[in-house]
């Protein structure tokens, strides 16, 4: 299983064309084939005789653990923060001190098993306070910005640095320091979800009209991102270390509602994630550094078709259903995807894995192909946060061309 990779300076990537045409015109005739997965559930929590609660997944590591929430027992009506070790139980984490009735939730979990989300405070559960809970059992409060109640914590990455939302304004947690971000020219912002690259992406305005956006943020400096042509708002729910924004595009009919595409903005600009014959609408949840993107598809309006998981990877759309065992139970929502393609399912919190994948499928399809190698060769030389860079020595060069020839699986398929 690939671990996520540690931070290396921006390099200037060098590349002979002619080496580059002539290594992919000899590999051009194979097709890759996306991955087939094993399923793995858990059984809900028993809170009496004939009642039980299932448990609710949110974030995913590069090791398989997770986190998530379930709702308490009656006759309480709040939830309580869970934590998997990878292929373990899911344990209820520590309520944090200051936490009400309505208790607290699990948003993210890093490599390192740091969680962070936020409790519910007050009687009502009006007050949201983001929460760390770190590895030795000990919680850390994100307060506040100055002059704002609120502060959730929906992302962490492996530098332990937290992404947010504090009153109605994007923050970025670091070295225990809250650096509130200015959304302008929106009026408003929320982080979603950080990379160790220092990537933030989110959204602000009305996401519901014709001002909310999607961003992206690193270093200070806020990139607005707009909507695909023919939708009025966009927002941004999940970034990787390229900078890669997955999430939707959304607009308006008379008469029929509120109609979302899945969208994903690669150097800025938007594009349409493909979707699966008669689907009208989708979401992007998760992205990884792959570019493999998870999330749902729904029929298009006055359409009865089911709605549907789904898996884009290498230009392709997947149905999830079709890559499980026959029987297997599917999820509602992929919500997490991890470095080495694991997905997260919302409800039920089911874990979809791949089977029998090479640490050389660097575009994750589950084959080792023409297609990574040609994502190798467009990342040759220096190059920063390249899964091509297969020995990890911060260059993609002749020995990860061996590495990944070896590992080569189109004469078998």
């Amino acid at each position: 299983m690939r671990s996520s990779r540690g931070a290396r300076s921006v390099r200037t990537r060098a590349l002979s064309s002619q080496i580059a045409a002539a290594t992919l015109a000899a590999f051009a005739s194979y097709a890759g084939a996306q991955c087939q997965y094993s399923v793995q559930s858990w059984p809900p929590w028993q809170c009496s005789p004939g009642w039980s609660w299932f448990n609710e997944g949110r974030g995913l590591n590069n090791f398989g653990a997770w986190c998530g929430r379930r709702p308490m027992c009656a006759p309480d009506s709040g939830y309580l923060p869970i934590y998997c070790p990878p292929n373990g139980t899911p344990q209820v984490l520590p309520m944090p001190p200051n936490a009400g009735p309505k208790g607290a939730e699990a948003n993210g979990i890093n490599d390192s098993g740091v969680v962070v989300s936020y409790s519910y405070q007050g009687l009502n559960g009006s007050i949201y306070v983001g929460c760390i809970w770190w590895p030795d059992g000990s919680i850390t409060e994100i307060p506040a910005a100055q002059g704002v109640t609120n502060s959730l914590a929906w992302g962490i990455n492996n530098l332990n640095q937290v992404a947010g939302r504090t009153g109605n304004k994007p923050y970025l947690w670091s070295n225990g320091e809250m650096i509130v971000i200015d959304p302008s020219p929106l009026p408003t912002g929320s982080g979603r979800a950080i990379s160790d690259s220092g990537w933030i992406a989110g959204h602000g305005g009305d996401v519901t009209g014709t001002s909310g956006r999607a961003f992206r943020w690193r270093d200070g400096v806020l990139e607005i991102l707009q909507p695909l042509n023919g939708n009025q708002t966009s927002e941004g729910l999940a970034v990787n270390n390229a900078g890669e924004v997955a999430g939707i595009s959304r607009r308006y009919v008379t008469g029929l509602g509120y109609i979302s595409e899945p969208s994903i903005w690669r150097h800025g600009s938007a594009q349409i994630l493909p979707l699966p014959p008669g689907y009208g609408q989708g979401w992007a949840m998760a992205i990884n550094d792959a570019g493999v993107v998870v999330g749902r598809a729904y029929a298009a309006p006055g359409d009865t078709l089911p709605s549907m998981s789904v898996i884009w990877a290498n230009g392709d759309v997947y149905s999830l259903q079709t890559l499980i065992p026959p029987g297997a139970a599917n999820t509602w929502l992929p919500i997490a995807l991890n470095a080495s393609g694991q997905v997260l399912g919302q409800s039920g919190a089911t874990m979809f894995t791949p089977v029998d994948q090479s640490f050389a499928d660097v575009n994750g399809d589950c084959a080792v192909d023409g297609a990574d190698i040609a994502k190798l060769l467009g990342e040759w030389g220096p190059h920063e946060w390249s899964l091509a860079d297969l020995d990890d020595d911060g260059v993609v060069d002749g020995r990860d061309l061996g590495l990944m020839l070896g590992e080569w699986t189109a004469a078998s398929k």
